[in-house]
């Protein structure tokens, strides 16, 4: 398949820009600014024999600045046609995984910001850097009013922040969404998503686009894309959601799901319990018997995550689990999933699997997990305690993690988060193994055996702090 182009709706777009006047459509302008940090706590030094490293610290400058409106008269009540354009872009500017500069050839943290190995993964990870992307370049039509009226359609297609719970950040791509609403507590949502490209344009990440299912057959760049598509039905407080995401020729992934809402129309008043069932069964046709994150790729897979959320008033508890059968999260889980609602896995070492993730993913691995948190103030203040264990085959990893954030007026927010994170490797597992992909292992294979690594013990504490300006 051809790459998936976007020249056009770029044409289309900067046209709307250039020539737009209010009696035809409106056109309003934003953007933000951030300064995003991690600060690790454990600065040892880096000892690849015994696959000792220090939790990466690095800072972050982004921006971005773009352009939206609706096409159509404001005369025209049930057709709807948005557009939006914007540009992101900024860097690193401390980085204690590089001795050169940020983002350097030796960087790890690169990962976070900058790091582009082409659309196709084939380009060399020390010396490709995109400080830019072009993250939304879209049209977005609706027919109706999908809350109230009896029938309701959209199609959306181009650049755009991504609502596939399984594939996070910004897609490139299109999705199409149906509903039919048969009383005020019964309808029926239907919902395609096809993406041929993935980005990050936030202030913790910026990557321009690329295939993250992608790969090469024979000399060949294939990119299948990841497509997905969901049914919701809903009763009362009940939603039934069959869906099904596949990349053809790496995954077919079908699935189920059942939310419970004792009180849709909540407003921080009162008392409201949801509960959170999805069960998720990955069958792989790509890697097999190879490794990937550390384990190897088997053709069947499953995951199961429950969640039980509290509300009273202004505050919030509840508890889960999140368990995989299988390496399961081999070919998703890691673009995104529904636990990052909850949990960040994207918070271990930046010197070892992936971006610094967790074994949460891992395979056969368990979490259970408590959380706590509330709303204050007008939804001014925001805070959260989520504490977690996991247990997988590579690791053991226990974590507490608090949260704070504050909304000023007038679009500046600041924020911060504080996580203990103890890492246990286990024995014949080796930290270390980030970009390893060797064409007769795979990605992220383990480098050692049993009988040359021991346990590794390794503090993965750290902070987040955060300003952000909107305007």
């Amino acid at each position: 398949m051809k790459k998936f182009s976007l020249k056009k709706s770029y044409v289309i777009l900067m046209i709307f820009g250039s020539f737009a006047t209010l009696e035809a459509f409106d056109i309003k302008y934003n953007g933000w600014l951030e300064s995003f940090s991690k600060i690790g706590f454990n600065n040892q030094p880096i000892d690849v024999n015994l696959g000792r490293y220090p939790t990466d610290t690095f800072v972050n400058v982004i921006g971005s600045f773009g352009f939206l409106g609706n096409i159509l008269p404001a005369t025209i009540q049930n057709h709807k046609l948005f557009y939006g354009f914007s540009v992101a872009g900024g860097s690193m500017i401390v980085d204690s995984s590089s001795k050169q500069y940020p983002g350097g050839a030796n960087s790890v943290n690169s990962e976070y910001v900058g790091m582009w190995l082409g659309y196709d993964l084939q380009g060399d990870p020390a010396t490709k850097r995109h400080y830019y992307v072009f993250n939304n370049a879209y049209l977005d039509y609706t027919l109706g009013n999908f809350a109230d009226d009896t029938l309701s359609f959209r199609f959306k297609g181009g650049r755009y922040r991504s609502s596939a719970e399984y594939m996070s950040g910004y897609t490139q791509g299109f999705e199409v969404a149906f509903r039919a609403k048969f009383s005020d507590t019964q309808s029926l949502n239907l919902w395609w998503f096809s993406s041929y490209g993935r980005a990050f344009a936030f202030g913790q990440w910026l990557i321009d686009f690329y295939s993250p299912r992608g790969y090469m057959s024979n000399g060949k760049f294939i990119n299948n894309g990841i497509h997905a598509f969901k049914a919701t039905y809903s009763f009362g407080g009940l939603d039934v959601i069959p869906y099904v995401y596949f990349s053809p020729g790496t995954y077919l992934a079908p699935a189920i799901r059942f939310v419970y809402d004792t009180n849709r129309e909540f407003n921080n008043q009162g008392f409201r319990s949801q509960t959170f069932i999805n069960f998720i069964a990955p069958i792989n046709e790509r890697g097999i018997g190879k490794y990937r994150y550390g384990d190897l790729v088997e053709r069947y897979t499953q995951n199961l995550f429950i969640k039980q959320q509290f509300n009273y008033n202004n505050y919030n508890f509840g508890l889960g689990i999140y368990k995989n059968f299988g390496n399961a999260n081999a070919w998703i889980g890691t673009n995104g999933n529904p636990l990052q609602s909850v949990l960040d896995f994207w918070t271990a070492s930046s010197y070892d699997l992936g971006r610094s993730i967790s074994d949460m993913i891992g395979k056969d691995a368990i979490t259970p997990f408590l959380f706590v948190g509330g709303v204050h103030y007008r939804d001014k203040v925001a805070w959260g305690i989520v504490g977690r264990f996991s247990e997988s085959r590579r690791s053991q990893e226990q974590s507490i993690a608090g949260s704070i954030k504050y909304k000023f007026e007038g679009g500046l927010s600041v924020g911060a988060k504080i996580e203990y994170y103890n890492d246990i490797t286990k024995e014949g597992y080796r930290v270390g193994s980030n970009g390893d992909n060797t064409a007769a292992n795979g990605p992220y294979q383990p480098t050692t055996t049993t009988s040359t690594t021991s346990k590794n013990i390794a503090d993965r504490s750290h902070a987040f702090v955060w300003v952000h300006y909107d305007f």
